[in-house]
């Protein structure tokens, strides 16, 4: 009986996730990794190098309560040779991607702040008419 193997990659954002230690699986130094990349932003990131990548529900093993989803990426072809000359291995791919997640459109329409602030508070809210604390203040003195 012969099963065919796959030979592709896997791939699991922790794998390039600064907010990760070696031990929870990082693979790469952490000023070269990003911060919290998704697996649409990876996906996004792969098809911009041109590399073959399907999206599985899966869960890392050592986080499986926390994030759901892996990447598997073809990084050579039938033959051998890489599919994308410019990502000849693997860790050259991880260090690429995580280059390209921070400017992922999507980073870039939530901006530098996050989102950790409660709904429906006014400082947010001002942050968001590209205001301040201090001057929605120094404003609220002025019409008295």
């Amino acid at each position: 009986m012969s099963v065919e193997q796959d030979k592709r990659v896997i791939l699991y954002p922790a794998y390039i996730n600064s907010k990760r230690t070696v031990s929870q699986g990082r693979r790469i130094p952490a000023d070269k990794a990003c911060e919290d990349p998704s697996v649409r932003e990876i996906f996004d990131c792969c098809q911009h190098l041109k590399l073959p990548v399907d999206v599985e529900d899966k869960q890392y093993p050592r986080d499986w309560w926390l994030s759901r989803g892996r990447l598997r990426v073809q990084l050579f072809k039938e033959d051998g040779s890489p599919t994308n000359p410019e990502v000849p291995t693997r860790r050259e791919m991880l260090l690429r991607i995580a280059q390209l997640v921070p400017l992922h459109p999507m980073r870039q329409k939530r901006g530098g702040g996050g989102g950790a602030g409660g709904s429906g508070s006014g400082a947010t809210a001002v942050a968001a008419a590209g205001g301040s604390k201090q001057s929605a203040k120094k404003g609220g003195k002025k019409k008295k």
